[in-house]
């Protein structure tokens, strides 16, 4: 399979959104850079991933976890973390894909930008999921890679907020934590809103607060480099110093 780069310039061009719509990308040669890869045989898989609906989430989660697992965790690592790559797919290889599954998208240029071409970090959908499969593969038996995928998605918010950061974005450090959180049955607590904390911002929740005393204590706290069971009672002691 062949995935042809298009040019930075023309990813952040105003006629971008129009040339999708039209189907003119492909057909111009001018929109590509010079760089391309040669690949397996890729396959599309849930993309954008803001479902209410529970059993939505969790099935395309799953979904697309294991197609990542199956057909891109073995590709060259600065490839997958590329932005370029990942726009230059969805708008050329998976064009038909990305119609199909959001429609919206040829109508609404916001839609548009937030869903095909949204920035590559931990707000961007195939960037948390990439982050969760390499995780499991690179440090959890293949049996409990379905117990850690399930754990991101029971505490979305938490995992959002620990791959935000260059201190918390460490495998086993968000493998622990979910796990402290599972075994503790803190998913929903660590989502909820803190209340009567005015000193506090509008919208904190547990989970947010208690990665934030993680990362004021590093580098004197090396928690990261902790076994499950101190980290576990320091996540406790985290999470009382809020709940009233």
């Amino acid at each position: 399979m062949k995935v042809r780069l298009l040019k930075e310039e023309y990813l952040k061009s105003d006629n971008l959104f129009d040339d999708f719509c039209n189907n003119l990308i492909e057909g111009d040669i001018d929109h590509f850079s010079e760089d391309e890869y040669i690949l397996p045989e890729l396959r599309p898989f849930p993309f954008y991933l803001a479902y209410k609906d529970a059993d939505q989430l969790e099935k395309s989660f799953m979904e697309a976890f294991k197609i990542i697992k199956e057909d891109y965790i073995k590709i060259d690592r600065e490839i997958t973390m590329s932005q370029q790559f990942w726009h230059s797919l969805l708008l050329v290889n998976f064009r038909d894909y990305v119609i199909e599954e959001h429609p919206a998208v040829t109508t609404n240029k916001n839609r548009f930008k937030n869903i095909v071409i949204k920035s590559f970090d931990w707000e961007n959908y195939i960037y948390k999921c990439l982050l969760a499969v390499e995780y499991a593969v690179d440090n959890l038996p293949e049996v409990e890679h379905d117990l850690f995928y399930s754990a991101v998605i029971n505490n979305l918010d938490l995992y959002n907020y620990l791959i935000k950061y260059t201190v918390t974005r460490n495998d086993k450090f968000i493998i622990n934590v979910l796990k402290i959180v599972e075994r503790n049955n803190l998913s929903t607590l660590m989502k909820s809103q803190i209340k009567d904390r005015p000193d506090l911002g509008k919208d904190e929740r547990y989970g947010r607060r208690v990665i934030f005393e993680f990362n004021k204590d590093y580098p004197v706290v090396l928690s990261p480099m902790m076994d499950i069971d101190d980290m576990e009672s320091l996540l406790l002691n985290h999470l009382s110093k809020y709940k009233s």
